[in-house]
């Protein structure tokens, strides 16, 4: 009896690290090494974008609530909003998508998670430079979640992830 019970116990576990491996996420950022970010002072929002239709990303609150966040972390690291002339014109975009545990990519060809649901998205931020209208930093999260409100919660925390690297480190 108390083997089974053990055995019962790691299958569990194993299910769930194999879960964890499946529904994860990456993120990169890119950026102008040879500018001097310690210039740019001053900020503005540009465009906002969600190409969702997943009610949980596709509303008004939601789209100004994210853009919020990341208003917050440029302020918190000293930049200033600026209705015009801003240095840096900030776009941001983000999407979800359901689909089915037949289209989600296993750890081998042809494995899937058959006849679940998970959600894919993207979250991008992008900064230009106004004067010289080029894309100075970039950065991008990309999420594979089990729910839209799940990953709706996690753009969030990926947004101030992203603004984490901005400025970047000087080598």
């Amino acid at each position: 009896m108390r083997t089974r019970t053990l055995v019962v116990v790691v299958v569990v576990v194993i299910l769930l690290f194999s879960s964890a491996l499946v529904i994860a996420d990456e993120h990169s950022v890119n950026f102008d090494a040879g500018r001097d970010f310690s210039k740019l002072k001053t900020f503005t929002f540009r465009q906002t974008r969600c190409d969702s239709n997943l009610p949980e990303l596709n509303n008004s609150l939601y789209i100004r609530n994210l853009g919020e966040i990341i208003r917050t972390e440029l302020v918190a690291k000293g930049m200033k909003e600026v209705p015009n002339g801003a240095d840096l014109l900030i776009d941001y975009k983000f999407d979800g998508l359901g689909l089915s545990g037949a289209d989600q990519p296993g750890r081998y060809p042809g494995q899937g998670r058959k006849g679940t649901l998970y959600v894919q998205g993207t979250l991008t931020i992008d900064m230009f430079d106004r004067q010289q209208s080029k894309l100075v930093w970039e950065g991008i999260y990309r999420e594979l979640e089990d729910t839209a409100s799940r990953l709706a919660r996690r753009y969030r925390v990926d947004a101030k992830s992203l603004l984490s690297e901005f400025p970047p480190k000087k080598k």
